[in-house]
């Protein structure tokens, strides 16, 4: 028969195994919870991309050009205009509101300005 002493060591001892396991238990859940949330994250976001980006589109993109002698703004227009605007007076515009220019007219040889163009990626 085991005495008193014996009992209680070996009942700590289990208790101490059960702890350890459900304590394993614990960060195995939380590490794998974690892994197929940031799985699905990832998975959900490409998806929500491809969505937005059909076949053939183009993306907006913007660069700097430097200001020749003797450039407009309608023959920077008529160069770097695509489809995606209605009119060279749009894109005129836009160009204007970019830079903070004061009216059309207020270009110089040297300065630069940003233009937007677009680009299919694919």
């Amino acid at each position: 028969m085991m005495n008193t002493r014996t009992s209680k060591v070996l009942k700590r001892a289990g208790l101490r195994r059960q702890r350890e396991l459900r304590r394993r238990l614990f960060m195995f859940s939380a590490v794998f919870i974690i892994i197929v949330t940031a799985a699905t994250a990832c998975l959900s976001t490409r998806s929500f991309a491809d969505e937005k980006t059909p076949a053939g589109s183009r993306s907006k993109y913007y660069r700097s050009i430097e200001i020749q002698k003797g450039d407009t703004l309608s023959g920077i227009a008529s160069q770097y205009i695509s489809s995606e605007y209605s009119g060279k007076k749009e894109y005129i515009n836009e160009v204007v509101r970019l830079n903070n220019l004061a009216d059309i007219n207020d270009i110089h040889a040297g300065d630069h300005l940003i233009i937007p163009y677009f680009y299919a990626m694919r």
